[in-house]
């Protein structure tokens, strides 16, 4: 007959079903016999079947041949079901189905369903796509809780390409987004641990909290405890990690443990509050097990508490740092500091600013001279901007005052030290428009700077040095009046600081080619020092920077400092390449000599850097670093890696043979993860692990 529509209303009153099939047969006013293409459409469902059978007064529902059931949680085919639409439950025989929400897909002997729940047996699950997946979940039963954002599986196979590799009695797995369980377990394999498994647990405590326990197996040592808790609030963001091995066989210790606490607070109005505190029970701790809160070479463990208030015109801090050390260096605690910088608003030519700070030292050893400085520099400066230039004379008065724990020291510290500092920083602007390579879309600019600095001779000899070390000569120092950090030194100057620096743009606006050179000149070699030496060489030498980039994928960087008698004194020159966004070759070689803070005294560094991210494919990613040391002719470190991203699995590996000063000798180890998608998603991509201290190599151009 012919097709024949007819609106059926179910027992619910508010609601209503649309029964579409080419022949409807009514028996007793509450039996609906559907044939041919029949479809049923309402409360957010679309059934289609061959046949069916509909009870009106139960709501009951018989399916047959080539059925698709479409909602939202799911959809599925089968071939034959039994539905109760008033209660939105049912159950279908030789079913297969699909969960848009965790990508997921599989098959099951039955399938019954009821508003949030589903229960599946004799089932085959799995995220990838096809007829032959690369891996399944084989389980005599399964649950699915939409309402709790829970899938459990009992006495299931984890087989691969259909072969059964991995029993487990029972996994659970988020429907949708975070979800407690396990996530993916890492093996790790060194000369320094032998084999190092790691089985992390999630839990998924709040939308706004987590926490991981990690058990850590390393045949050498024993077993590792690892507890990390994450919290994030509207204004504040808190972490935890204690790390604890019971019993180290190799080490004297025998109990070791790391414990991490962090916290920030920001407020709105500027009220701000950063706590950092880590303790260590031995150094070598961070040569022993990697860790990501704290670098392996560090020679303290930071302990720090900060408050503060920031505001336009209005810094406030109180700190109070009293850090582990990690070597034979013992540094000084601030107990506490408190620090202010003030730019008072003025519609006025002159622009004046304060910079004071108050700190109490303490230190460990008790032969060392203990005490509280005192520090003003209050600053007057008349600027004077425009496009073509600026001119800014600024004169400042440092001043300081100890009160010391020793005696003898005490007298001379009693006396307060004024010193002036008188600079002019001025610059010009130049640009021009040029024709390159016929092309008449270039630009370039000229930009000349002079740096002026006066600072009068004052004997700081007998003071103490609780924070001063000589900064580095860099671009940045040639505009500074300071040649050491902090405050217990400041170094006399009678100089005159030139730079000149120019920029080529091509007709789209990119920058093409950066150069520039500066240079400090002493008129009086200076006479206060760290340690009586003034090292001519380290802080009055030309500086040279080139960065090149023909192109957008091509970059060429030279920088270099050079001695008055001809010597290179630093050189770093590199090459990066960018192959598409994610890929990426980086060629450096650094050749200095580095000067020691405390004590002036020279290390060589002369090393080569290759470092390669290759991203392949969307699927193949490939990372790889060597360093080679050319003064001890040695190579420091090498890192293969690699990683495998299917639609529905990953893989990652990395291997490291990495020098250690300490053992003199090499440590290799070996690092393997498995994850697969929609159960154990991987935190990280393989090129974030180049960002954390197994892989720090990224250089500043």
């Amino acid at each position: 007959m012919d097709k024949f529509q007819s609106n059926i209303e179910h027992i619910s009153k508010e609601d209503q079903l649309l029964f579409t099939a080419k022949q409807i047969t009514i028996e007793n006013a509450d039996e609906f016999h559907l044939a041919g293409d029949l479809t049923i459409e309402g409360e957010g469902r679309r059934i289609h079947a061959d046949n069916g059978l509909y009870q009106r007064h139960s709501g009951e529902l018989q399916l047959n041949g080539h059925i698709r059931y479409l909602s939202e949680p799911f959809t599925l085919t089968s071939e034959r079901a039994s539905l109760s639409l008033s209660a939105n439950s049912g159950n279908f025989t030789t079913a297969r189905f699909y969960f848009p929400t965790l990508a997921a897909s599989g098959s099951a002997a039955s399938l019954a369903f009821s508003p949030t729940t589903a229960t599946l047996s004799q089932v085959s699950f799995t995220t990838c796509p096809g007829e032959n997946p690369d891996w399944q979940l084989n389980a005599p039963k399964m649950q699915l809780n939409q309402a709790e954002n829970l899938g459990e599986a009992y006495h299931l196979f984890f087989a691969i390409k259909g072969v059964p590799l991995i029993y487990l009695p029972y996994i659970n797995f988020p429907l949708e987004g975070r979800k407690s369980g396990l996530l993916p377990v890492s093996y790790h394999h060194s000369d320094r641990n032998g084999s190092d498994l790691q089985i992390p647990l999630y839990w998924n405590i709040a939308p706004q909290q987590d926490a991981t326990y990690t058990p850590r197996f390393l045949a050498k040592r024993g077993v590792m405890q690892q507890l990390e808790w994450r919290g994030l609030g509207n204004y504040q963001r808190g972490e935890i990690a204690y790390s604890h091995l019971a019993d180290d066989p190799l080490n004297e210790l025998g109990s070791r443990s790391f414990t991490h606490l962090s916290h920030r607070l920001e407020l709105s109005n500027g009220i701000y509050s950063h706590l950092r505190y880590q303790r260590l029970s031995d150094a070598e701790w961070l040569t022993d097990f990697d860790s990501e809160y704290i670098d392996s070479d560090a020679d303290e463990a930071p302990r720090i508490l900060q408050a503060g208030l920031r505001q336009q015109h209005l810094q406030l801090r109180a700190t109070v740092s009293q850090p582990q050390a990690l070597s034979s260096t013992l540094t000084y605690q601030r107990l506490p500091t408190l620090s202010l910088a003030w730019q008072p608003p003025t519609h006025l030519a002159l622009k004046p600013t304060l910079r004071s700070e108050w700190s109490r030292f303490r230190h460990r050893d008790e032969a060392m001279i203990k005490g509280e400085r005192t520090t003003l520099r209050p600053a007057v400066a008349l600027p004077y901007h425009k496009s073509s230039g600026f001119f800014r004379p600024e004169l400042a008065l440092h001043h300081s005052h100890y009160q010391l724990s020793q005696t003898a020291a005490e007298i001379y510290a009693s006396k307060p030290l004024n010193i002036p500092i008188l600079s002019i920083d001025s610059g010009l602007f130049f640009e021009r428009d040029l024709t390159l390579r016929g092309d008449a879309g270039w630009h370039q600019t000229l930009d000349p700077r002079l740096y002026l600095l006066y600072i009068p001779y004052e004997d700081q000899s007998l003071r103490p040095n609780f924070d001063s070390n000589r900064i580095p000569l860099s671009w940045d120092r040639l505009f500074s009046p300071d040649r050491f950090s902090g405050s217990d030194r400041l170094g006399d100057s009678q100089q005159a600081n030139f730079a000149l620096s120019s920029q080529f743009f091509d007709p789209s606006g990119s920058e093409r080619l950066q150069i520039g050179i500066g240079r400090i000149h002493f008129f009086n070699s200076p006479k206060v020092t760290l340690n009586g030496l003034w090292h001519e060489d380290l802080d009055s030498a030309t500086l040279l920077r080139t960065r090149l980039t023909p192109n957008r994928q091509l970059e060429l960087r030279h920088q270099q400092q050079i001695a008055d008698n001809g010597d290179s004194l630093a050189l770093e020159v590199g090459v990066r390449y960018q192959l598409n966004p994610r890929s990426e070759l980086r060629l450096t070689h650094y050749d200095e000599q580095q000067s020691n803070a405390v004590n002036d005294t020279t290390a060589p560094l002369q090393q080569s850097d290759i470092l390669a991210n290759l991203r392949l494919s969307p699927r193949w990613q490939i990372v790889g670093l060597w360093q080679y040391d050319h003064y001890y002719q040695r190579q420091s470190d090498l890192i293969l890696g690699g990683e495998y991203r299917s639609c529905c699995w990953s893989l990652r590996t990395l291997l490291r043979r990495q020098w250690h000063e300490e053992s003199n000798r090499y440590d290799e180890s070996f690092y393997l993860s498995l994850a697969l998608t929609g159960l154990a998603p991987f935190s990280n991509r393989l090129e974030d692990e180049l960002e954390r201290g197994i892989l720090n190599t990224s250089t500043s151009p």
